[in-house]
């Protein structure tokens, strides 16, 4: 498993994703901004490495990729919880 901490532009996390999922890396949690839900949506279509929230998402973060299949595993940090 792999935190990119949001730290990619599209052609970088996908490249990535790429090179992880020869190494049989689990998922890669939050490659792009939150903000970035078609990025998403691409990578998760496009990759066969797992796609992860963040581990602190905002609901629509996970309702709306999650909904339309952007999202392979939804991360929690469960002494907090997601954000109102």
């Amino acid at each position: 498993m792999l935190d990119a901490g949001c730290a990619y532009n599209l052609d970088k996390a996908f490249t990535l994703g790429k090179r992880l999922q020869d190494l049989d890396v689990e998922w890669v949690e939050a490659p792009l901004l939150p903000s970035e839900i078609d990025g998403y949506l691409k990578l998760a279509e496009g990759l066969e490495v797992k796609i992860a929230t963040d581990v602190r998402p905002e609901p629509a973060q996970v309702i709306d990729p999650g909904s339309k299949g952007g999202v392979d595993v939804v991360l929690t940090d469960v002494t907090t919880g997601m954000h109102a």
